[in-house]
């Protein structure tokens, strides 16, 4: 028994794409059925948009989804997720391979004709200037020039050390309390 995606006339095109995708994955749909597929889901706004498509914009999985985002995801949003991309810190505490994976969608969403290379770039560029000082400079002297996967690595890792440390203190916190709790229990008694 086939599952399918809701149909798709306006809104977060992004969005209803990955739902599209998890369906395609669960029906084992390949790139060539997905193209012939995809089509019969949009509706309205959508599907008029589709139909003024070229052939070569038609061609391919990848070109349909490349024009489709083209004309459903306006340019006057592309500044909007950009300065959402930029404006996007991150927190210590966060898994690192979530951040990318959000900076990543934010910026397919500003712009969805950027190709990885620059895409990688852009989100190791904001992961750099979000981490905080004393953590950059470990990392920089460390390898100065980092991939997206050291970054990850070295903020999992820093992030587990925080924690660690953070549990520890806690720990020896809760033991002084109970000491203080011991003591005073033996002054009033």
């Amino acid at each position: 028994m086939a599952i399918h995606p809701d149909k798709f006339e306006n809104g977060d095109f992004d969005l209803w794409l990955g739902s599209f995708e998890r369906c395609a994955i669960a029906n084992g749909w390949g790139e060539t059925q997905k193209l012939h597929k995809l089509p019969a889901y949009l509706t309205g706004t959508a599907a008029e948009y589709f139909a003024l498509l070229t052939a070569p914009e038609r061609e391919t999985y990848v070109s349909l989804i490349s024009s489709l985002r083209r004309v459903l995801i306006p340019n006057v949003y592309s500044e909007y997720y950009y300065n959402q991309f930029y404006s996007r810190i991150y927190c210590p505490d966060e898994d690192p391979r979530l951040y990318v994976m959000e900076l990543k969608n934010i910026l397919r969403k500003a712009d969805s004709e950027l190709d990885t290379t620059a895409q990688d770039a852009l989100v190791l560029r904001q992961f750099l200037t979000c981490l905080k000082a004393d953590l950059k400079l470990t990392l920089l002297q460390n390898n100065p020039t980092p991939t997206m996967r050291n970054m990850t690595s070295f903020s999992s890792f820093a992030r587990a050390s925080t924690l660690s440390l953070f549990d520890a203190t806690l720990a020896r916190s809760r033991q002084m309390e109970e000491t203080s709790r011991s003591l005073m229990m033996a002054c009033v008694a």
